[in-house]
Order: C-alpha cells, then sequence, then structure tokens
C-alpha cells in the first residue's frame, strides 16, 4: 500500500528484484506483472545448470583440425578437440537431415535444394566435405528414417528409396520384387544345401542356408527379380534330401506405396502416408518388421478418422508402442503393438479440438510430444489434461508475442528438434521466408530462456557416435553446423561463443520492477547486479541500461551497433524515450561473484522501471537484479 508522508520520519526504502530467472522469458505479459523469476526477453540467451542466464553457445563448420577416421576409431577427447562436421558451403538450402548410424558406417544424409532445380541428396561424414550428390529427387521436401542398417528417403513424389553406405548410391525400391522367403516347413536329412527354385517367369534367386538339424534355417535372396504380381506371388520350391522331409516356402513380393510421405521408424516399422490424390489422406501404410523392402499395402494399412476428411500432418513416435497421429484439426494415438496384426490395431482420440500445422515442429519430448498448432506450441500431455478440465493453454502462451508473427505461408519450413532438456523451433517471422529466430524452452525449468538469432536452420540432427551427444543443423545456406555446448565450461575459449567466425549480441531485458507499489510514483535508490565469469578465459565487457515507464507494445532490443532502440521487428522506434545507460563493467576472468551497483536518485520519477545487461560478444552470466526506490506520495488527480 502507499506509504503516506511523514515529516518526522525517513521514508521507508522500497525492495523489488530478482535473484533467479528460471520463470523465462513472459514478453507476451504487461511488464509490471511478469511473475517474480521471470524477465521480459532474452535474446541469445541459455539457462546454466543453477538456472541462471547466460550466453547460448557458438554453432561451428570447416575443417579445423579435421581428422578422416571414424569418430569410433579416434583417439583424442573430444573436449580437447577443434575437429567438427563438414566443410564448404552448398548451392541450396539443407532442408532435411537424418542420421544413419550402422555397423559399418556413421554419417549424416541430407537433402539440398535451392528452390528451384538443384535437388540432391548428399552424405557427410565427420572431418569432410560434403559427398557429391548419390541421387536426385523431385519434390519439395524430403523425410529420411532409419531402419536396420539403411537410411530410407522419400520426397511426396518419387518411390521410397534407401542409402545403407558412406559414398554409396541411392538404391530405389520396386514393387514386383522378390524380398524374402518364409520358411513353412524346415524339411529334414540336408546333408547338402538344397536348390532354391523360384517360379513365376522372373529371375529371382536365393540361396538356402542350413540349421544344426539339418533343416532349412532361411534362403538369402541373391536376385530379387522384376516383374513379379503381389497378388499372385511365385512358388518358391527346394530340392528334395537324400532322405527325410522337402522343406516349403512362401515367396513374399514386393509392394510400394505411391508418393510416400511423412516417413517415421517406429517399433521396427516403417510408417508413412501417400501424397498420391487417389489415397485417402487419413491412411497410414506399414511395412514389415526390419524390412522397409516388404509392404503389404492392401493388408498392411490403417485409416485415422471420424469420415471428416481431416488429414494427417504429422507422425511420431510415443511411448510404449504408441504412434501419435497429428491432423489439421484433431491428435490421435495408435497403439502400434507389434505382437497384433496391423488390423487389430487400437486407434484413439485425444482431442479434436487441436490440430498441427507443420511436421517439422513434431518432436518426442521425453513421455510427451510437442508440436506448433494454431493456436501455439502445444503439449499432447498438456491437451490430455485439459481434456478433463476443458482447458488447454499453450506451452507458448508466455511468447505468443512471436508465435503470432510466424510467417503461416512458411509453416513448412519451420524445424525442431529436442536435445539437453530443450526443445528448439526455428520459425520465419513476419515476412522471412526461412527460419532466422529459434525459440528454446527449458523443460527442467518449464519455461522459455528465450530466442536465439544468427542461426538460419532448415534442419536439426541429433547424432550419438561413438556415444558422443551432439547437435547438428543444416541452414538456409547450405552449411552445416555444430553446437559447441559439448566443450567443458573450464575450456570455453572466445571461439565457443562465436556462430563460425562472428561473435553474437546477448541481452536481457528485465521485467518492470514496481516495487510492490502499483499507486505511487517512485524515486529510484540504488540497483545492483550479480554476475560471474569464473568459466570463460578471459575478461567480459557488460554494458547496462535502465528504461522508465516503458510501454507493452515493443521489447526495444539494442542492436550490435550501439544505442539505438528497435521494435521486435528490426525498425527503429518513435514515440518512446529510448533506454539510458548505467554504466559499463569489465568482469575480470576467474571472477565467481561479481557485483555492480548504480546510483538511480538521479533519474527522476517513474511508476516502474527496467534494466537491460548486453554483451556486444563473448559470454554473459547474470545471477540476479536487485533494486530498491522510495514510493512518492499519491497524486489525488492527475
Amino acid at each position: 500500500m502507499p506509504l503516506l508522508e511523514n515529516s518526522a520520519t525517513d521514508d521507508q526504502i522500497l525492495l523489488d528484484g530478482d535473484t533467479g530467472f528460471t520463470g523465462g522469458q513472459a514478453s507476451n505479459v504487461r511488464r509490471n506483472i511478469i511473475k517474480q523469476g521471470a524477465y521480459t526477453a532474452g535474446q541469445n540467451i541459455d539457462f546454466d545448470v543453477f538456472g541462471n542466464l547466460v550466453t547460448r553457445r557458438g554453432a561451428s563448420q570447416g575443417l579445423t583440425n579435421a581428422a578422416g577416421e571414424r569418430w569410433d576409431e579416434a583417439t583424442d577427447e573430444w573436449d580437447l578437440t577443434t575437429r567438427s562436421w563438414g566443410t564448404g558451403d552448398l548451392e541450396g538450402a539443407i532442408i532435411s537431415a537424418g542420421v544413419l548410424d550402422n555397423t559399418s558406417t556413421e554419417m549424416v544424409v541430407l537433402a539440398e535444394y535451392d528452390g528451384a532445380s538443384i535437388k540432391n541428396i548428399r552424405t557427410l561424414e565427420n572431418g569432410t566435405a560434403f559427398s557429391a550428390a548419390i541421387a536426385t529427387f523431385t519434390g519439395t521436401d524430403v523425410y529420411f528414417a532409419q531402419l536396420a542398417d539403411r537410411m530410407f528417403w522419400c520426397d511426396s513424389s518419387g518411390d521410397l528409396q534407401y542409402v545403407t553406405t558412406a559414398g554409396a548410391a541411392s538404391g530405389s525400391l520396386a514393387a514386383g520384387k522378390v524380398t524374402s522367403i518364409t520358411i513353412t516347413e524346415k524339411g529334414t536329412g540336408y546333408d547338402a544345401v538344397p536348390t532354391v527354385t523360384i517360379s513365376g517367369g522372373g529371375v529371382a534367386a536365393g540361396t538356402a542356408v542350413l540349421g544344426y538339424d539339418l533343416g532349412v534355417a532361411r534362403v538369402d535372396i541373391t536376385n530379387e527379380g522384376t516383374g513379379y504380381s503381389s497378388s499372385a506371388p511365385p512358388t518358391v520350391t527346394f530340392s528334395a534330401p537324400t532322405s527325410g522331409t522337402t522343406a516349403t516356402g512362401v515367396a513374399h513380393v514386393s509392394q510400394l506405396p505411391s508418393k510416400p510421405k511423412l516417413l517415421t521408424s517406429h517399433t521396427n516399422r516403417l510408417f508413412c502416408c501417400s501424397a498420391d490424390d487417389s489415397v485417402p489422406q487419413d491412411l497410414i501404410y506399414v511395412s514389415g518388421i526390419l524390412d522397409g523392402q516388404s509392404w503389404d499395402v492392401a493388408g498392411d494399412q490403417i485409416r485415422v478418422t471420424r469420415g471428416d476428411g481431416d488429414p494427417i500432418m504429422a507422425l511420431c513416435p510415443w511411448y510404449d508402442f504408441k504412434l501419435v497421429v497429428l491432423k489439421e484439426r484433431s491428435v490421435w494415438v495408435v497403439d502400434a503393438n507389434p505382437a497384433q496384426n496391423v488390423s487389430d490395431w487400437t486407434i484413439s482420440l485425444i482431442t479434436d479440438r487441436v490440430g498441427c500445422v507443420s511436421h517439422k515442429s513434431v518432436q518426442q519430448v521425453g513421455a510427451d510430444v510437442y508440436f506448433l498448432s494454431r493456436e501455439g506450441i502445444q503439449s499432447v500431455s498438456n491437451i490430455e489434461a485439459g481434456a478433463q478440465a476443458a482447458v488447454n493453454v499453450a506451452i507458448s502462451a508466455p511468447i505468443d508475442d512471436f508465435i503470432n508473427r510466424i510467417n503461416q505461408a512458411q509453416w513448412g519450413k519451420c524445424a525442431s528438434i529436442f536435445y539437453g532438456n530443450r526443445y528448439m523451433l526455428a520459425v520465419p517471422l513476419d515476412g522471412s521466408t526461412y527460419p532466422q529466430y529459434t525459440l528454446v524452452y527449458n523443460t527442467l525449468h518449464k519455461s522459455w530462456s528465450g530466442f536465439w538469432i544468427g542461426w538460419k536452420p532448415r534442419c536439426f540432427i541429433v547424432s550419438a557416435f561413438s556415444g558422443e551427444m551432439r547437435l547438428s543443423f543444416g541452414d538456409e545456406e547450405g552449411k552445416f553446423f555444430t553446437w559447441r555446448d559439448f566443450v567443458n565450461e573450464q575450456d570455453a575459449a572466445e571461439s565457443d561463443y562465436m556462430d563460425d567466425t562472428s561473435s553474437y549480441l546477448s541481452e536481457v531485458i528485465s521485467r518492470g520492477y514496481n516495487y510492490g507499489e502499483m499507486y505511487s510514483d517512485k524515486l529510484g535508490y540504488q540497483v545492483e547486479f550479480d554476475l560471474e565469469n569464473f568459466y570463460f578465459n578471459q575478461d567480459q565487457d557488460v554494458k547496462f541500461y535502465y528504461l522508465k515507464d516503458m510501454g507493452d507494445d515493443d521489447l526495444l532490443l539494442l542492436t550490435e551497433g550501439g544505442s539505438e532502440v528497435l521494435d521486435e521487428g528490426g525498425d527503429p522506434i518513435t514515440g518512446w524515450a529510448t533506454r539510458q545507460l548505467l554504466g559499463e563493467v569489465t568482469v575480470e576472468n576467474r571472477e565467481s561473484h561479481f557485483v555492480k551497483g548504480y546510483n538511480l536518485l538521479s533519474k527522476n520519477k517513474f511508476k516502474e522501471i527496467q534494466f537491460t545487461a548486453v554483451t556486444t560478444s563473448g559470454r554473459l552470466a547474470l545471477q540476479a537484479i536487485k533494486t530498491s526506490a522510495f514510493a512518492d506520495t499519491i497524486n489525488p488527480q492527475r
């Protein structure tokens, strides 16, 4: 409550501030009602292990000290090397990528697209340049999914294809091939390998393999042949043993979904939909178990629908055997139990109130699934809980001012990943035609650390080669970067806080401090900032600003050029008082706790005040903001 003037005693001092910031960015909330522990905006800001605010790590690419050996054969410790993925630039954007990790290969398979004629599939191994094109595609989006030792891919236009090893051309799948033979009777008494005959007019061939019981254990296909019919599959015969029982088997002929899209690997199967106009847009095709070449397009299919024509937008593996099916206006779950026939799977509706607008925004986040909807970034768990209470609040509500600026015509170019307890969503804002902002949600603190700029991601991947986790992304300019979060704090150098070789600005804008007093004007007394520079290996320069009675329409972000104030769209602000410099300080290297205070008595009166901490390069580490002021007498008439 306001204090009455009392000339006999000193005015009571009012206190405000934040000793932690795990409440995250709340830029969509009026500045003076943001809850304690939250802040207005964090540009290129991340949380450290204690929940303090620090500058995000940079991303690197190139051949610096790169080695050509496979990762599991390297002897260097990762924390002591600067090797990184890739070198050079492609002519087109890297629009999609997948990690192929099998017994002989550790590499990334990626799709390059320049928006016109360049449409290449390439591979990339650690410490090497991009490969030449191993295949081309005709669509405008590419989907990757690994099953067994192959990376399968499709583009909503051509047939399903695959990659098996580095440098190898992409293999094409085609209908009418003999993909496998199921042994129905092993036979007995074989003392020599029997001859396998596959009839039906093709040239398919196979070699039998005997088991310990002198029966046929399996048949290895040596020639898949062509032109076989799945409706009348070829017959398989085995030569008879000298004495005993003759083996028998059944051939399986490949079928392929037409124009596959939304390719996903789950429960040792491939799942996909079809971009063919003759195929219902709520139909899902399912491959054989551990066999991405085996498809029964007539038998192994399901339709996720209530008969309303709602198209499937994305498929996402969930916990147990569940597959989340995200449609344009609803969300479903399929229990894809591999012990059951596909036709026996249970299909359940989660909600018909929310749908998905971007398949690239969908990520499994622990036992949850996040995705971008028209209402913001949604959580399947929140939706399930809200279905019981008839309330569903998007997890992006605190930053809906950013969500509302996403260019809806470019929804399909969003890119996302879940890595290191962070859900990252790269989005194109305003009139941008590709992502330039990355929104970062911390699942430990359940809050947004802020927005990251300087990156232009079109796709993310997480690799775990040799047990080392790495987050990488391909960008709009045809570059492939690795996020340098893997470098230990005590070893981090200035280059670890650069994107390639470019420094970037990091900035925190506090909430509006009104000192718990909503009526009176205040006269500021002091403010102090708690920082540290214990882990950075050089001195760090930090600038501090203040802003009084700020309006709610703009974030007032500082540019790297100096003190010019820009709104969220990057345009100079007119009509508002620009921020004022409090001062700047150099925090020495290995300073574990540094406090800098400023006198506010000369800053005149205000209703509320905000503070900003900025570094143009290096590492900002902000632990607390503490401030005090005096309440003025209420003015009864204005």
